[in-house]
């Protein structure tokens, strides 16, 4: 089994109303990195710890954040497969949906 670095940030917004965001970081930077959006039906503050955890055992994954909107689960990494990506959130959330995959710069 591989060993990997895993960085907790947790970011919090000045004046919003909003629950703080959370990300975890790999350890694995890369010229040729794809960012996965995901749509995740995620009720509370426990199901996106899941979330998170999910998709950061999926192998290539070198971060996992929450996305702006609440719902939005984001994934960067240089050999992710999407769709074993989505096939592992659908096993514990019933709907979890690609949104967006794009290289980043």
């Amino acid at each position: 089994m591989h060993e990997r670095n895993i960085i907790v940030s947790v970011k919090f917004g000045l004046g919003s109303c909003r629950s703080p965001s959370i990300g975890v970081s790999l350890g694995k930077d890369s010229s040729k990195m794809k960012k996965i959006v995901m749509k995740v039906s995620m009720n509370c503050r426990k199901c996106q710890t899941k979330a998170l955890k999910i998709a950061a055992t999926v192998d290539g994954v070198s971060s996992v954040a929450l996305g702006e909107e609440e719902d939005r689960v984001v994934v960067i990494g240089e050999t992710v497969d999407a769709f074993k990506l989505a096939k592992n959130l659908r096993k514990k959330f019933k709907a979890a949906d690609i949104l967006t995959v794009a290289e980043v710069k």
